[in-house]
C-alpha cells in the first residue's frame, strides 16, 4: 500500500461459538500480512464467553488500552448484515474508546466465499482507519498551492422528538488529498462555519500555513434549493475564511445524484454504456452556468447515471477541464472500494459519517465528540 503504518497492538475479539471463525481468519490475516508487507505484530486474542452485549462490554472494558492499542478487531455472531451487536458495540467504541476498531460478522467468515478477499479488504480499511493511505493518484489537478478539499452532506430524520438535519463534514490537509479531518454537526445557524474553522486550524495545525484555496462540494442538497444553499453557505464559509486566512480561494460545487438525465453511447446499431471518465458540458448544460454531467464509475448491470456537477461559486478562476478532471480522480479514492464510485471521495466520506452518527450515535440534541478523540490521534476515517 502507499503508506501503512505498523499494526504494533492489535486485538481480536472474538465469542466461544466461534472459534472456527476465529481461525479461518487469523489463516488468512497471516496471508495477507504477507502479501502486503505489512508490518503487524502478534495480536492478541480475546475469548469471550456468552452472546449477551454485557459479556463484550465488559471484555472490551477490561482489556483494551486506549494508549498502547493501534486497533481492534471484534468478529460478532451474525450473517449478511444481521449483527445484533453491531449499533450497541460500534455506539460504545466510538463514543468510549477512542481507538480504531473493525467489526466482522461470523457467517462472513464461516461462509467460506470469496474469504481471502475479504480479509484483504479488512486490511486495507484497517489500514485507512489508522492513519494510512491504501493508495493515492498523482498528477491532480490544484495541488500546486495548499489546498484543502472539503465534502459535506446531510441527514434529515428524526433525533428525538423532533427532526432535525445532521452536517457530515470532511476537509483533506495532505497534497494527495487522502488524509481526512472529520466532523459531524447539527445543521443550525453557523454550523458549517464552525465545521470550516475547525478544518482550516486542524490544516494549519499539520502544515504549519493556512490552505491558499479551499474546494467545497457539497451533496444532499434538492436542485430546487441550489440557488438558495448556496447563498447561504457560500457566505458561511468565505466569511470565515476572511476572517482567519490571507489571499485564500473558495471554490464551492453542488452536486446531484438524483438526476433523470441518461447518458449512453451506440456500437453497432446497440446502445452500450459511456466509459467512466465521460463528460458532457454542452447541450444539456446551461450555456449561462458553470456545469456539467460525469460518469465517473463503471455499472455492474443498467445504464450509468451521471451526477451533475454546478459550480456555483469559485473566485479561483479554474478552468472547467482541472475541475472536470480533479472531480473524476477522486472518484477513485475512496477506500472502501477499489475503483470508481459515482460521487468524489470526500462526499463519500461525508456522506458514511453522517449516517453512521446519524444511526447510531446521535441522540435528542446530543452528538458524541468522539471525532475530535479521532483527529487528536490522526485517526481521521474512523468511521469506514
Amino acid at each position: 500500500m502507499y503508506s501503512q503504518p505498523s499494526l504494533k497492538s492489535l486485538k481480536i475479539f472474538y465469542s466461544s461459538n466461534d472459534d472456527l471463525a476465529f481461525k479461518s481468519f487469523m489463516d488468512n490475516l497471516i496471508l495477507a500480512k504477507q502479501s502486503f508487507h505489512y508490518d503487524i505484530e502478534k495480536p492478541t486474542d480475546i475469548r469471550i464467553v456468552g452472546n449477551q452485549y454485557s459479556n463484550w462490554e465488559k471484555a472490551i472494558i477490561q482489556n483494551l488500552d486506549i494508549e498502547k492499542d493501534t486497533v481492534i478487531v471484534l468478529i460478532i455472531p451474525g450473517q449478511r448484515g444481521k449483527g445484533p451487536l453491531y449499533s450497541s458495540l460500534k455506539k460504545l467504541l466510538i463514543t468510549k474508546f477512542p481507538i480504531p476498531s473493525q467489526i466482522i460478522l461470523s457467517g462472513t467468515i464461516t461462509r467460506g466465499k470469496n474469504l481471502r478477499s475479504i480479509v484483504n479488504k479488512i486490511l486495507i480499511q484497517i489500514c485507512t482507519k489508522v492513519g494510512g493511505e491504501p493508495w493515492a493518484i498523482d498528477n491532480l489537478p490544484c495541488t500546486n498551492k495548499p489546498t484543502m478539499l472539503c465534502g459535506v452532506e446531510t441527514l434529515e430524520k428524526k433525533f428525538g422528538n423532533e427532526r432535525k438535519q445532521l452536517i457530515g463534514f470532511t476537509a483533506t490537509y495532505n497534497k494527495t488529498f487522502t488524509k481526512y479531518f472529520s466532523l459531524s454537526r447539527f445543521n443550525q445557524k453557523d454550523a458549517l462555519k464552525e465545521c470550516i474553522d475547525k478544518a482550516l486550524d486542524y490544516f494549519k495545525q499539520r502544515n504549519g500555513i493556512f490552505p491558499k484555496h479551499v474546494i467545497v462540494m457539497r451533496d444532499g442538497v434538492t436542485p430546487s434549493r441550489f440557488a438558495a444553499v448556496a447563498e447561504s453557505e457560500v457566505t458561511q464559509i468565505k466569511s470565515e475564511i476572511d476572517l482567519k486566512c490571507e489571499d485564500t480561494k473558495l471554490t464551492y460545487i453542488l452536486l446531484n445524484k438524483k438526476t433523470n438525465v441518461k447518458i449512453f453511447g451506440i456500437n453497432n446499431k446497440s446502445y452500450i454504456n459511456s466509459s467512466p471518465g465521460t463528460i458532457v458540458d454542452i447541450d444539456l448544460s446551461s450555456e449561462e452556468k458553470f456545469d456539467f454531467y460525469l460518469i465517473s464509475q463503471k455499472p455492474t448491470q443498467g445504464i450509468a447515471a451521471p451526477i451533475y456537477y454546478l459550480i456555483a461559486y469559485d473566485d479561483k478562476g479554474l478552468l472547467a477541464s482541472e475541475v472536470q478532471l480533479l472531480i473524476y480522480r477522486l472518484c477513485y479514492l475512496y477506500y472502501n472500494f477499489v475503483g470508481g464510485i459515482k460521487v468524489p471521495a470526500p462526499c463519500q466520506y461525508a456522506h458514511k459519517l453522517a449516517y453512521l452518527v446519524g444511526d447510531k450515535l446521535a441522540n435528542g440534541n446530543d452528538i458524541p465528540e468522539a471525532d475530535n478523540k479521532f483527529n487528536t490521534m490522526g485517526k481521521g476515517l474512523y468511521y469506514l
